[in-house]
């Protein structure tokens, strides 16, 4: 599930609706409240989300937060960013175009 891109990263690359909250929910099982590096989520294949999808992210990026982390989704469609604006969750989750513009900004910030 969780494969290390770098020394301070792990990438997710999800599946498409049939498997995605089976492979949320275990990302946080996986890190269970001891996440140590940063997440990036390839939502390239995701075309609907779920509000126990949402949820799972939402305990994802606030495990992530509390230990000094990020949680960048990236590939995200229209839909799906619309999706978030419309639970009023859209500023709270970061966004990149792909991977290598996830990996850039987590590299600028340190």
């Amino acid at each position: 599930m969780l494969s290390e891109l770098s020394d301070n990263c792990y990438f997710v690359g999800l599946g498409d609706y049939s498997t995605l909250s089976k492979e949320l929910q275990q990302i946080n099982e996986d890190l269970a409240g001891n996440p140590d590096r940063n997440v990036i989520i390839d939502f390239s294949r995701v075309n609907m989300l779920t509000s126990s999808d949402i949820s799972n992210l939402m305990i994802l990026h606030d495990m992530l937060q509390k230990k000094g982390y990020r949680l960048i989704l990236c590939n995200v469609s229209f839909q799906i960013k619309c999706e978030f604006t419309v639970c009023g969750l859209r500023g709270l989750f970061e966004f990149a175009g792909d991977k290598f513009e996830a990996m850039e900004s987590l590299a600028k910030v340190g």
